[in-house]
């Protein structure tokens, strides 16, 4: 009887979980039509989506990067999560958070969940000659 009390438990809290990603995805969703054909500015939180893979880049924190071994491996995900959150900042003093992104104009990518971590390529290529980089997150 006591292991039945507590499958059943069980049961309910993975129903509440699942209904829980249903809620967040259902929100992410509303919020991203939202956003959808505004101008991006300096401090909005966005989701860098790769067109040809269909997935979301996306810090891995449990797992080092292959060329830098002290910064967080990046990558790429079906559904993406809290890690895929990044955040727009400006460079250089002039710009602000609120300003529109203009063109040419340089940018840090700043991990949304995770304070003073930002997104940077590799400072040298993967395979010489072929101007490839590794994307790593800064610890």
């Amino acid at each position: 009887d006591v292991k039945n009390v507590t499958e059943e438990s069980e049961l309910k809290y993975l129903a509440a979980l699942e209904r829980g990603t249903e809620n967040e995805n259902k929100l992410n969703d509303n919020y991203m039509r939202k956003k959808l054909g505004q101008i991006v500015l300096f401090g909005d939180i966005i989701q860098l989506y790769h067109v040809k893979s269909g997935k979301y880049l996306q810090v891995l924190p449990g797992k080092l990067a292959k060329e830098e071994r002290e910064n967080t491996r990046v990558g790429l995900d079906l559904n993406g999560n809290a890690y895929s959150w990044i955040q727009i900042c400006p460079r250089f003093k002039i710009d602000k958070d609120g300003d529109r992104i203009l063109s040419n104009v340089e940018a840090y990518l700043k991990v949304a969940e995770r304070a003073n971590e930002f997104i940077h390529s590799a400072g040298h290529e993967l395979t010489p000659g072929k101007h490839e980089r590794e994307v790593n997150c800064s610890l």
